[in-house]
């Protein structure tokens, strides 16, 4: 079992104590079986479940702990464990350093704003859901999302281990129902838009006083300019 930091360490427990299985035995949280049976009533094939991608090791050290979320993953990245896809290694050795895809590459270059070098251990980083039943975008179902965050509430629960004095959704209007739930005293402070190149990109600031947590939530950065996108969210993290 791998893990690089003691938060890794605890959200792999709480996965246990959860019953969360790649296998969908017997042995599998009922909510998960149940979740299983929607898809298979759907004609989908679930896959996963998917670990946090990284609690840095930096992470506690600097001011921000900022985590990063996003809607779900493609595929099953990772190495296959009892309760999950491990991807504590494959988010550092691989995924980090992909040039291909935006959803990494755009969060190492903030990353480099903020904290002055590139490294994937300042930051944590997660998705709201954690099976998927596509290799591409999210297709994931109402149904999926009630089991997975609002039952289960896997997310909610890598939240109270990870404690980030901030968080960047990348996941624009979609979750949004959910957001609000994740937070007993989610306070809207900015609801709008903002221009990010020819685009507007949706913009909202939000903070959970009982938590201490600055919350952002933004589009996906699949096809935003670069420049304007990094530096937009740099700048809110340092604020």
């Amino acid at each position: 079992m791998i893990f690089y930091s003691t938060a890794e360490e605890k959200i792999l427990e709480m996965y246990a104590a959860k019953r969360l299985s790649v296998y969908h035995d017997a042995s599998t949280s009922p909510i998960c079986v149940a979740c299983k049976n929607s898809c298979d009533q759907n004609g989908l094939e679930i896959k996963g479940p998917i670990s946090t991608w990284c609690v840095g090791k930096n992470f506690y050290e600097n001011p921000y702990r900022v985590l990063f979320i996003g809607k779900v993953a493609r595929g099953t990245p990772g190495s296959e464990e009892t309760h999950c896809y491990n991807n504590f290694t494959a988010s550092r050795d691989d995924l980090w350093h992909a040039r291909w895809s935006q959803y990494w590459s755009y969060t190492r270059l903030i990353c480099q704003n903020v904290f002055g070098n590139d490294s994937i251990e300042n930051i944590a980083f997660t998705n709201m859901v954690k099976c998927n039943v596509s290799s591409t975008t999210d297709q994931n179902t109402r149904e999926m999302k009630d089991f997975c965050i609002t039952q289960l509430e896997i997310i909610k629960e890598e939240i109270k281990i990870i404690k980030p004095a901030k968080i960047v959704f990348y996941t624009a209007r979609d979750y949004d129902y959910y957001i609000q739930h994740l937070f007993d005293d989610l306070t809207v402070k900015v609801d709008g838009q903002c221009q990010i190149g020819k685009r507007n990109m949706p913009w909202l600031e939000a903070a959970s006083e009982a938590d201490d947590i600055r919350i952002l939530r933004v589009g996906h950065p699949e096809r935003k300019k670069k420049v304007d996108f990094t530096n937009k969210i740099s700048a809110w993290i340092q604020s």
